[in-house]
């Protein structure tokens, strides 16, 4: 077996200077033995050994050291020039700045959608650039613009008591409904960090028994019980209102308004991906995903979703615009604090 490419150069270091203070007749065998042990051309491993450590003047105090163990970088040129970089950021904003694997996949489907909206223009070359451009390159892309958006938060709703012993527990393992109709439900309290409470009462418990609902729920304290909802009350609920009171008509008026654009923002334009497979190889885990599609999308994958359904949301997507609703959801943002904020300076007076 061969020589790696590491102990080739280590052998260049360590035979450099032997080489380059022999005489003529031992540079010879010494040449021999090093192309036998590195496998090298012999024009090539002379020059290795001669040029290892040679000094080169380059200016009056600046002398230049070669390490042929060192190779100059390739600087490559950039695929994305800035004005295809503005046009994607542009809709990287839009897609509420994903990620991604959650992005690349739904490109080809959004970017005809934002022209048709007159939201985006690209020409022919950068339109394909973006069309084909891969996961990891967007990541890298946006590496710079993603830092300036974290958001870091907490959650304060807490397992209610009321009818937990009528109700039966289904855990994380349990779940495995792959058709559309099983829904996880909870609670965001709006309530700018007070204890809330779980939403389980007569009313519900006896409807869903009346309508032969499957009514379960997760064990307390237990998050991974219900991890589907629990991940979405903050990568929807709370990237889009945070984490202030709001308890007024107006504001409750407001968030009202907010969560229509909301639900037809997320549904039809936020794809996610399902875990498939966890396994676990020593501390490493190992997660596998499907690929990211939109809630839209994945009803009109299902065989179980009528055609009448898939019609008319069909009917539904061509008339949104991703962009206006963005737009809307932000003003409703800028409106629900500034108000709630007005609010607290009347309080404190």
């Amino acid at each position: 077996m061969g020589l790696s490419k590491k102990e080739k150069l280590a052998a260049v270091r360590v035979t450099a200077p032997r080489y380059q203070k022999a005489a003529r007749k031992r540079k010879g065998l010494i040449l021999d033995e090093f192309v036998a042990l590195t496998g090298y051309n012999r024009a090539y491993a002379a020059w290795l050994l001669t040029k290892q450590g040679s000094k080169t003047l380059i200016g009056k105090n600046i002398i230049l050291k070669c390490d042929v163990r060192k190779s100059a970088g390739k600087k490559r040129s950039s695929v994305y020039n800035q004005v295809v970089l503005t046009s994607f950021i542009a809709i990287w904003y839009i897609m509420d700045c994903i990620f991604g694997k959650r992005l690349a996949p739904i490109l080809k489907d959004i970017i005809p959608v934002l022209e048709n909206h007159h939201e985006i223009q690209l020409d022919e070359e950068p339109r394909t650039k973006l069309l084909n451009i891969s996961a990891a390159t967007i990541d890298r892309l946006l590496k710079h613009e993603r830092k300036k958006h974290t958001l870091k938060g907490r959650s304060h709703t807490k397992p209610g008591t009321l009818l937990k012993h009528q109700i039966p527990i289904r855990t994380f393992a349990q779940w495995d409904e792959k058709k559309p109709g099983f829904v996880e439900i909870d609670l965001v309290g709006h309530d700018g960090g007070d204890p809330g409470g779980e939403f389980i009462n007569n009313h519900l418990y006896r409807y869903c028994k009346e309508e032969k609902i499957t009514f379960t729920r997760a064990r307390s304290s237990r998050k991974n019980d219900n991890c589907f909802i629990e991940q979405k009350n903050y990568s929807v609920v709370r990237r889009a209102v945070g984490y202030m009171r709001h308890d007024t008509p107006q504001e409750l008026e407001i968030l009202n308004e907010l969560y229509g654009y909301l639900r037809l923002y997320s549904n039809f334009f936020q794809p996610v991906m399902n875990l498939l497979e966890k396994t676990r190889g020593g501390s490493k885990v190992r997660k596998k995903y499907d690929k990211a599609q939109t809630p839209y999308q994945r009803v009109l994958a299902s065989t179980d979703v009528a055609n009448d359904v898939k019609k008319q949301l069909r009917k539904q997507y061509r008339k949104l615009n991703p962009a206006e609703l963005k737009r809307r959801i932000e003003k409703l943002q800028n409106v629900l604090i500034r108000t709630a904020s007005e609010k607290r300076e009347t309080f404190t007076e």
